[in-house]
């Protein structure tokens, strides 16, 4: 099989898997839109951005993003925080709401995690785990925006502010 076939087949494995994670965890879930999943992901992955940061990184008009923004603040799902310096500025920030959908991905990534480190040595889990970071980095860094200030975890710090 080629390298192409295997990272499409394992994209959609993971994507079903966390999408069974999150239906299980929690059925209020069912309430947001295929789209207000991607936003919120995408809110998420960028650590708190700006309305107009969110609409760079989805390539959709700023009135676009901020009628998607308005719609999850609706449901609960987000709320904006103000810079302390810029008082202008707001960051997009998930709510306790959300970040309980978050868990039940993170515990379906810790689970395939464990099987990948019980399954291969210590020398390929290490080399796995290099070559992933490489990917991520340095290969995958020009077809995906990178929001600023993000750490390894995905939140920027300093931007998030309590629920």
């Amino acid at each position: 099989m080629e390298l192409q076939e295997e990272i499409h087949d394992i994209y959609y494995k993971i994507r079903l898997g966390l999408s069974q994670a999150e239906n299980a965890a929690c059925a209020a879930f069912d309430t947001l839109t295929s789209v207000e999943r991607v936003s919120m992901e995408t809110i998420t992955s960028l650590g708190s951005p700006t309305v107009a940061e969110f609409a760079r990184a989805l390539n959709i008009s700023p009135p676009n993003a901020a009628y998607r923004v308005a719609g999850l603040m609706k449901k609960g799902f987000l709320m904006k925080s103000q810079d302390k310096e810029d008082r202008r500025k707001f960051f997009l920030v998930p709510k306790k709401r959300y970040l309980q959908y978050v868990r039940a991905n993170e515990t379906y990534i810790r689970d395939l995690s464990e099987r990948i480190r019980e399954r291969f040595s210590d020398e390929d889990y290490n080399r796995l785990v290099d070559m992933l970071g490489i990917i991520d980095k340095e290969l995958m860094g020009k077809n995906v925006y990178s929001g600023e200030g993000k750490t390894k975890n995905g939140t920027a710090e300093g931007r998030r502010s309590k629920d």
